[in-house]
C-alpha cells in the first residue's frame, strides 16, 4: 500500500509537471497563432499561479471529499483545460482560460495530494519521500518535450499536441488517483496555531520560496529563447531544455536525501547561491552550446531545491500531520514567483531584445533570498 502510493504520486507528478516544457511551445504559439513573448510567458506565468493558490483550496477540500476524489477532479479538470486550447483556434484568452486556469487548479489539486500523501505514509524520511514524489514534477518536461519536439518534426502545431497531452496524461492522472490512501493518524498531531501567517518562520519560508523560484521560473519559461538569442541550433536547444528537467528531476531527490542528513538552512544558501550564479551568467556570457547545456544544469538542478527543503522545513517548523494546512500558503511565493519570473523575462526581452536585465534581476532576488533566509532562520536540525 506504501509504494502503491508512491509509485500513484511520482507518475502523477510526472503527468502535471508538462508545464515545465512550455519553453518548448512558445515558439509554435508566436508563429503559428501570432501570440506575443509577453502573452506566452503570461500564460505560464498564470498557471503557476493559479496552482499555487489552489493548493490552498485543495487542502480544505480534501478534508470534506477525501484524497482520491479530488485526484480524480484534478484530472477531469487537466483535460478539459488541455482540451479548451486546444480547441481555441489560437485565441489567446481561451488558451489562458484552458491552460492558465482549468489546467492550473488541475496542477494544484494533483500536486498537493501527490506530495502530502506520501509524506504522510513515511513521517522519519520527509526529506527523500518528498523529493522522489517532486521529482516526477521535475521530470514531466522530458517527456513532454521529446514528445513535443517528435510531433513538431512531423507537422504538428502547438494546439495539436495540447489535445493529445490532455487526453493522454488525463486518463493516466485518472487511473493513478484511483490508488490514493491516507494514513491514520498516529496521535502525534502537532497542533496548529490560528495566526501561523503571522508567525515570522511562516514569512519566511514564503518569501524565500518566492526568491528561489523566481529565477528558475524565469529560465524555464524562456529558456528556448534565450538560447535563440545566442544562434544555438534547435537540436541543442531540444536536448537542453531535456537536460534541465533531468537536473531538475535529480536535483529533487538529491536535495531531499541531503537534507536528511544537514541542515536545511545551509542547504538553502548553498542552493539559492549557486541559482542567481547561474542565472546571471545565463544573460551575461556570450555562449556556446556546451556553456549553455553547462548553465541549464546547474540551474535545473539548484531550482529543484525549492520543493524538497521548503516543504520539509514545513513538516518540521509545523509537523508532518500539518504540512497540508500550511505548505499551500507556503507554495503561495511559488505562484507570486510564477507571475513575475516568466512575465519580467518575456516583456523584458520584448522591450531590450535580450535577457540581460531579466537575468540580473533574477540572480538579485535568488541571491538575496539565500542570504536572507540563512541569516534569519535559526533551524539547524537535520
Amino acid at each position: 500500500m506504501k509504494r502503491m502510493n508512491i509509485l500513484a504520486s511520482f507518475f502523477s507528478m510526472l503527468c502535471l509537471g508538462g508545464i515545465y516544457a512550455w519553453s518548448v511551445f512558445v515558439p509554435s504559439l508566436k508563429t503559428d497563432y501570432g501570440l506575443s513573448g509577453a502573452q506566452t510567458q503570461l500564460i505560464f506565468g498564470l498557471i503557476i499561479a493559479v496552482f499555487a493558490l489552489s493548493m490552498i483550496w485543495a487542502g480544505s477540500l480534501e478534508q470534506k471529499i477525501g484524497a482520491k476524489k479530488l485526484a480524480m477532479i484534478s484530472a477531469i479538470l487537466f483535460f478539459l483545460g488541455y482540451g479548451l486550447s486546444a480547441l481555441s483556434a489560437g485565441n489567446f484568452f481561451l488558451i489562458l482560460l484552458g491552460i492558465g486556469i482549468f489546467s492550473g487548479i488541475a496542477t494544484g489539486f494533483g500536486y498537493l495530494m501527490a506530495l502530502t500523501i506520501p509524506v504522510k505514509w513515511f513521517p522519519e524520511k520527509k526529506g527523500l519521500i518528498a523529493g522522489i514524489a517532486a521529482a516526477g514534477f521535475g521530470g514531466g518536461a522530458v517527456v513532454v518535450t521529446l514528445m513535443a519536439e517528435s510531433l513538431f518534426s512531423k507537422g504538428y502545431h502547438a494546439l495539436n499536441i495540447f489535445m493529445i497531452i490532455g487526453m493522454t496524461f488525463g486518463l493516466i492522472l485518472l487511473f493513478m488517483a484511483l490508488f490514493y490512501t491516507v494514513p491514520e493518524q498516529s496521535g502525534t498531531e502537532v497542533p496548529l496555531k490560528p495566526g501561523f501567517l503571522k508567525e515570522k518562520k511562516y514569512l519566511m519560508l514564503l518569501i524565500t520560496m518566492f526568491c528561489g523560484t523566481f529565477s528558475g521560473l524565469m529560465v524555464i519559461g524562456n529558456l528556448k529563447p534565450m538560447g535563440l538569442v545566442h544562434s544555438i541550433s534547435e537540436q541543442i536547444l531540444a536536448a537542453t531544455i531535456i537536460l534541465f528537467s533531468i537536473a531538475n528531476f535529480t536535483g529533487r531527490i538529491v536535495w531531499g536525501w541531503l537534507s536528511d542528513f544537514f541542515s536545511n538552512r545551509l542547504l538553502v544558501l548553498i542552493a539559492l547561491g549557486s541559482l542567481g550564479v547561474s542565472t546571471f551568467l545565463l544573460g551575461f556570457l556570450p555562449l556556446n552550446s556546451l556553456l549553455f547545456i553547462l548553465l541549464a544544469l546547474i540551474t535545473g538542478f539548484s531550482f529543484g531545491s525549492n520543493f524538497v527543503l521548503f516543504a520539509k522545513e514545513t513538516a518540521q517548523l509545523f509537523g508532518v500531520s500539518n504540512v497540508g494546512k500550511v505548505y499551500p500558503w507556503v507554495f503561495l511565493g511559488y505562484g507570486i514567483a510564477g507571475i513575475t519570473g516568466p512575465l519580467a523575462g518575456g516583456w523584458l526581452s520584448d522591450i531590450f531584445g535580450n535577457y540581460q536585465y531579466a537575468s540580473l534581476a533574477a540572480s538579485l532576488i535568488s541571491l538575496g533570498g539565500g542570504v536572507t533566509y540563512y541569516m534569519t532562520i535559526r533551524n539547524d536540525t537535520a
